[in-house]
């Protein structure tokens, strides 16, 4: 009992830590129920619940298994996972896209006689990229687009300028895999009911309109709720509630932050600088992470154009910069020792990083 609460503890530290922060701050400040962003919350539940939905149905897993058996060379296979985990990452999320890629790519290896580090880290970065791209890959792009009330136009002229240049160093670093062939044979997938797919995936179309405005959120998630209820309720319980509570808990802090006298003249005045503002949520997103450093930030700025960039740049570098990575690290370490991984990994993501970034920096002074 004892070991299972530490195990929590350490799985969700960042909740619990903000929880502490939040108590402290309340001694001199409540913060305001309307600090909520209530259509973000929705965003998310939707998108979680229709995902959790799809993974028990093994739709996902099929779609993977289809995608991985057709390969059978490192560098085939390399390229193959980042496409499929940038197609994933796009519409169902990163976090989605890595536990479903991640534990097919290590059965891989264990099949394929070789230590898949490689790819496991490979399609981590390219979960990341993908879920770059749109307003609903990733949870700081939802808040983000919600929160600066852009349109898909606009969102997709930014991130596309990322997404471009993080695709093609992605692709450039996966041409360093072999090319000797690998022999593995996957056990054919099959999905539960196809009736229910269709379903879900009905249910996933209108989650994505209500993310985009074209569909009120409030009614998209009652029919969501009612619809999972009647088709499986046991999964309503298997939505992460946690990271919901971290974003509540994020946004009632940020309040009480944004109360403190001439804090945010201060800060909005230095982020004024987009080159600024970009590198410090990109910096900032490897200690804290890029969901918080969208959270946090957002507030000093006008332009969403240099933290929308900067968070999506901040997902790659350190294990901590994206919630995402931390999934693929703790799949991966159950399975293989962790020094390889954690070398290969922190060595393409820096170089990625800072090219990509540098790149970014002369966009950004030029326009």
């Amino acid at each position: 009992m004892l070991q299972s609460f530490f195990d929590k503890l350490y799985e969700e530290i960042l909740f619990f830590i903000l929880m502490v922060l939040l108590g402290i701050s309340m001694f001199f400040r409540i913060p305001s129920i309307d600090s909520i962003d209530w259509r973000v919350i929705a965003a998310l539940w939707n998108l979680m619940a229709v995902a959790v939905a799809l993974e028990n149905e093994h739709f996902l897993d099929y779609v993977a298994s289809q995608i991985s058996m057709r390969f059978h060379n490192e560098r085939s296979l390399a390229i193959a996972l980042i496409v499929t985990s940038m197609g994933l990452s796009m519409f169902m999320t990163n976090d989605v896209a890595l536990l479903t890629l991640v534990p097919i790519t290590l059965l891989i290896g264990k099949l394929g006689g070789f230590n898949p580090f490689k790819l496991v880290a490979l399609e981590t970065v390219g979960a990341n990229v993908g879920s770059s791209l749109t307003p609903f890959g990733n949870p700081q792009n939802i808040f983000l687009f919600n929160y600066f009330d852009m349109n898909l136009i606009s969102f997709l002229g930014i991130s596309t300028q990322f997404v471009l240049l993080a695709a093609l160093a992605l692709y450039l670093t996966a041409q360093g895999c072999s090319k000797d062939r690998i022999e593995f044979h996957l056990e054919k997938v099959n999905v539960k009911s196809k009736l229910r797919i269709a379903a879900y995936l009905g249910l996933f179309v209108i989650a994505i309109f209500s993310i985009l405005h074209i569909l009120p959120w409030q009614g998209v998630t009652c029919v969501i709720f009612a619809a999972v209820l009647v088709l499986n309720r046991t999964l309503i319980l298997q939505v992460d509630y946690f990271l919901l509570a971290t974003f509540i808990l994020f946004f009632l802090l940020v309040d009480n932050i944004l109360a403190v006298g001439g804090l945010r003249d201060i800060v909005s005045g230095y982020l004024q600088n987009p080159v600024y503002a970009m590198w410090v949520s990109a910096l900032s997103s490897q200690l804290i992470s890029n969901v918080p450093s969208a959270i946090v930030f957002s507030p000093f700025v006008a332009d969403v154009r240099p933290i929308l960039l900067g968070v999506s740049l901040g997902g790659m570098g350190s294990l901590i910069a994206s919630l995402a990575n931390l999934i693929s690290w703790k799949l991966y370490i159950k399975e293989y020792p962790k020094q390889e991984y954690f070398q290969y990994f922190t060595a393409i993501n820096i170089a990625i990083f800072s090219v990509v970034g540098m790149v970014l920096t002369l966009v950004l002074v030029m326009t």
